[in-house]
């Protein structure tokens, strides 16, 4: 069937089993006119088989039949079967049934969905196996080094970033690092509609890592959260801790063009002081700061005027004029400009009120044990009372 066939967007994947290996590419495969075919097909099976090796590697699957049975664990009519495995190891094949990815994504437990393991560079494979498995860069590096052209290429220009090429300058995790004004929606109810000022430092440190932190001051009071963020060529994504509390906030932006000097997406997580508890999640926005920190401390509440803003963005080392203005109408319309005007957050009276309803629905055989249980502890300890 036609949506059983693998994307055409990412199938640089010629040949099924059976096919000769020199017959024409499918229609609407991406092709360079500086390449050869035949080697762009090459390329793809190694790299296929390069993932493979590395999945094998994460799930502790020494031989192709265990691996096979952890598809077969999520499909039994998966297209991974013995016979398959071993062309898809050896580089020699690749799948044409989307299936076959999504089979995939469920036997590494749903982390990485189908079109990552498909798309994704070997770079960020391994990196996405390293976070999820725990994987040493030694046992990475192994697998790597016996990789076929493609895989090696794409672990070469790892190689470049690490090291400080200067072309490792246009990679998208050596764009981000800089300091940054941050703004976002107040999430106290007794400043709503207001702006929150903060600041924001990203630094390097190795590979697609970076560490963020974010620095704001409410109600003359310091907030400092920070952690690490990875990236790929999509989105920057942090876990941010705070120096205070053991609480987690959870930043997701997307991932900017050079010279990256706005990023833009959602902060997640619970207001600092808020009676109601509620959890919230926001937009959350990024300028570059050109001007080396001289926009000094702004942190705190402001008021949503285009003229404040306007002020910031000279501070930032951004050129005045109707144009800048204009840009600071648009950042207030972005970070307030949700449909309603509000927040999206999860009030505990709605979530109480919704979970008894439900409560109240639950069938009887489940609501029974909980009830004897607490029944018969209560006769118990009227049994003990004189």
């Amino acid at each position: 069937m036609a949506e059983d066939r693998f994307d055409e967007a990412v199938a640089k994947r010629p040949k099924a089993a059976g096919e000769r290996h020199h017959s024409p590419r499918p229609e609407g495969t991406l092709t360079s006119p500086s390449l050869n075919a035949d080697r762009i097909g090459d390329d793809t099976r190694a790299l296929l088989a390069a993932k493979l090796q590395l999945t094998s590697l994460a799930l502790n699957c020494t031989t192709h039949k265990e691996i096979c049975a952890r598809f077969s664990s999520v499909n039994a009519l998966t297209a991974f079967t013995p016979q398959n495995a071993y062309k898809w190891l050896k580089g020699k094949a690749t799948p044409r049934l989307s299936s076959v990815y999504s089979d995939w994504a469920a036997v590494l437990g749903g982390h990485l969905t189908p079109t990552f393991i498909a798309t994704s560079s070997i770079v960020e494979f391994s990196e996405a196996l390293r976070i999820s498995y725990a994987l040493s860069e030694t046992a990475i590096s192994r697998v790597l080094q016996v990789a076929q052209p493609a895989a090696a290429a794409d672990a070469a220009l790892e190689t470049i970033a690490v090291s400080g090429d200067p072309a490792s300058q246009w990679l998208a995790e050596h764009v981000l690092p800089g300091r940054y004004l941050a703004i976002s929606p107040a999430w106290s109810p007794l400043e709503a509609g207001q702006l929150v000022v903060g600041h924001v430092d990203i630094t390097l440190l190795d590979g697609h890592r970076s560490m963020i932190t974010y620095r704001e001051n409410l109600f003359d009071r310091s907030l400092v959260l920070s952690g690490e963020m990875v990236t790929d060529d999509r989105y920057a994504q942090a876990i941010l801790y705070a120096d205070f509390a053991r609480r987690k906030w959870m930043l997701n932006l997307h991932m900017p063009p050079f010279p990256a000097s706005l990023l833009a997406g959602l902060l997640s997580g619970s207001a600092v002081i808020d009676f109601d508890g509620r959890l919230m999640t926001s937009r959350f926005l990024l300028i570059r700061d050109y001007n080396n920190g001289t926009i000094g401390s702004l942190s705190g509440y402001a008021a949503p005027e285009p003229h404040v803003v306007d002020e910031w963005l000279a501070l930032l080392g951004y050129q005045g004029g109707d144009e800048r203005l204009t840009f600071a109408e648009r950042t207030i319309a972005f970070v307030l400009g949700n449909r309603d005007g509000s927040l999206i957050d999860v009030p505990p009276e709605d979530q109480r009120a919704l979970g008894l309803a439900l409560d109240k629905l639950a069938p009887l055989e489940g609501r029974r044990p909980a009830a004897r249980d607490l029944y018969s502890s209560t006769a118990k300890i009227k049994s003990l009372l004189p």
